[in-house]
């Protein structure tokens, strides 16, 4: 065991040794920056929600913008993958390419909203059906114009995408502190969010290009993985939502609230992961096999531990926070949030996993990972949350993540370039 433990603090310090560290020093700051202006933004939302608004509406809001999370997906979110690796290959044409194709995509988005809406407002609740059809309306300017930001992340210019990562989040949280003191009505929330974001979205697009040009070269390939990568991002899509839209359905928008800061706390602990995956995309995508499969191992060698670590604090500080930050009502969450970010912690490699499938084009090994992740999470829920409520939808999640972690490492293994 001695033996096992000195190997691996060896390995462990011969990938240090590797690294540009200056280089590596550098981007982590710019994503760090940027992936904590994103994670305190998040938190302050929810701040602002549990001390300025009551557990329903706070709920009332999470549930639209699952069913806007979901809708995402008519935005061809896998675009953006297309578009990360083809401008790290110099193909910068893409970016405007990729755009129009996901604007076009978008109108159906729309048209399901509008859909929708209509179910909303026949089941009674007319507040969730105005908040819909909001959505509907700005659709098109919201996810399928984020693309600046992937393009930024494949050319490895961190310090723009940090800049810009930072005004999408601040912006909107300003607007929303504002809304929230003056209304308590949802849809009123909902609206002036969604154009702020809109708003911003059209004038850092337009920068974007103007700056890129728009007859650059194109990958036409990249483009149909794009595609691809867009269908298998359904499944992803709706896993990422479906826990949020089964307690807000079945169990009520104030059981939805008290998820959610679960959710939230795991949350900002995955943000990390978030850095590590970005600096990680852009050199496994322009690298040969080789190289690609010792930066994952080394990734993962160097953070898996770091992660572990970070993870116990969290872990052990959850009875003070929680209460401390979104006051004693939702003391509840504290056992979810421990639930949530065990299953984080080690869903750390399976991040890796698909991080490293993506930037080799294996859509298909993405889509086998992403399909039975779905599937777990739908046995899972059927079986614990029927029996557990709120604690068996956070089993269910945590088992979700361990199972990606397990199954990714089986298909990278398999992988064949």
């Amino acid at each position: 065991m001695i033996r096992c433990f000195y190997a691996y603090a060896d390995e462990w310090r011969k990938s240090l040794s590797r690294l540009d560290l200056m280089r590596v020093a550098t981007d982590s700051m710019y994503l760090g920056a940027a992936t904590g202006v994103s994670g305190a933004a998040a938190l302050m939302v929810s701040l602002i929600f549990t001390r300025l608004s009551t557990p329903e509406m706070y709920g009332q809001y999470r549930y639209i913008f699952s069913i806007l999370g979901v809708i995402a997906l008519f935005s061809l979110p896998g675009m953006n993958v297309a578009i990360a690796r083809s401008s790290a290959r110099g193909f910068d044409g893409t970016l405007w390419e990729g755009t129009k194709a996901r604007l076009r995509f978008a109108l159906l988005g729309s048209a399901v909203l509008v859909a929708i809406a209509g179910l909303l407002a026949y089941q009674g609740r007319p507040v969730l059906a105005r908040a819909a059809l909001v959505g509907a309306v700005l659709f098109p300017l919201l996810w399928p114009l984020d693309s600046y930001l992937f393009y930024f992340n494949g050319k490895r210019q961190f310090r723009r995408f940090a800049t810009f990562t930072a005004v999408l989040a601040l912006a909107p949280l300003l607007v929303l502190l504002v809304t929230v003191l003056v209304t308590d009505h949802v849809e009123y929330v909902i609206l002036t969010n969604l154009l702020t974001v809109a708003g911003l979205n059209v004038m850092l697009m337009l920068h974007t290009l103007r700056g890129v040009g728009y007859n650059q070269p194109v990958d036409v390939e990249g483009l149909r993985y794009g595609w691809r990568v867009s269908g298998v991002n359904v499944i992803g899509t709706v896993h990422a939502h479906l826990a949020n839209l089964v307690v807000g359905t079945f169990l009520g928008f104030t059981d939805l609230a008290l998820f959610t800061v679960g959710t939230i706390c795991a949350e900002m602990f995955k943000k990390a992961m978030d850095v590590l995956n970005l600096q990680m995309f852009p050199r496994l995508a322009a690298a040969d096999k080789r190289d690609a499969r010792v930066s994952l191992r080394r990734s993962l060698l160097i953070g898996f531990p770091v992660m572990l670590l970070t993870g116990m604090i969290v872990f052990v500080s959850l009875p003070v926070l929680v209460p401390l930050v979104f006051t004693a009502q939702y003391r509840e969450s504290i056992l979810y949030a421990r639930v949530l970010i065990a299953g984080v912690i080690l869903s750390f490699p399976g991040n890796q996993f698909n991080t490293y499938l993506a930037s080799r084009g294996q859509a298909r090994a993405q889509y086998r990972l992403l399909a039975s992740a779905l599937l777990v999470e739908l046995v899972s829920l059927i079986i614990l949350a029927r029996q557990l409520g709120l604690l068996g939808v956070a089993l269910a999640k945590s088992t979700v993540w361990v199972w990606q972690s397990l199954y990714g490492w089986w298909l990278v293994r398999r992988f064949r370039e």
